[in-house]
């Protein structure tokens, strides 16, 4: 299967990203669509792919089906331990240990304590103030975790 559209290789594209995700994401989105393939010298190809149906058929796909290449970079960012470098029987096994919590009648349980929290956060906004969202949303995320 051939990647998705995007930019060549180019040097300074990944200081971009560095600098600003969003901006950097959200440009290249516009340009490509909702599924792009970035190529980071020293790091390698990242397809990024925002359209909830395709990331729905990633998550339905057999693990072994991806090929995940060099993921160094990404254990940099999220650990070694973390879900998305780990593959085969430890994948599945920690993919099974999470699970649970993330499904219908657990998440619903989630919802008041998620809505109490983003109450409390977004009543301290005054009206023609910027708020800088990635931070909100990262207190936000970390306080219901």
């Amino acid at each position: 299967m051939a990647l998705p559209h995007g930019p060549g290789l180019n040097p300074w594209q990944l200081l971009k990203w560095a600098k600003n995700p969003m901006a950097f994401y959200e440009k290249n989105a516009a340009h490509y669509g909702d599924m792009f393939t970035l190529r980071f010298p020293g790091v390698g190809i990242i397809v990024f792919v925002s359209d909830p149906a395709d990331v729905q058929a990633l998550f339905q796909v057999e693990h072994e089906a991806l090929e995940m290449g060099d993921k160094d970079f990404l254990a940099c960012i999220f650990g070694g331990h973390s879900l998305l470098v780990r593959e085969g029987q430890t994948h599945r096994r920690q993919r099974r240990l999470l699970m649970p919590p993330f499904h219908g009648a657990r998440m619903r349980t989630y919802g008041p304590l998620i809505c109490r929290i983003t109450q409390q956060h977004t009543t301290a906004w005054q009206r023609g103030r910027p708020v800088v969202m990635q931070e909100v949303m990262q207190d936000i995320t970390l306080e219901i975790i």
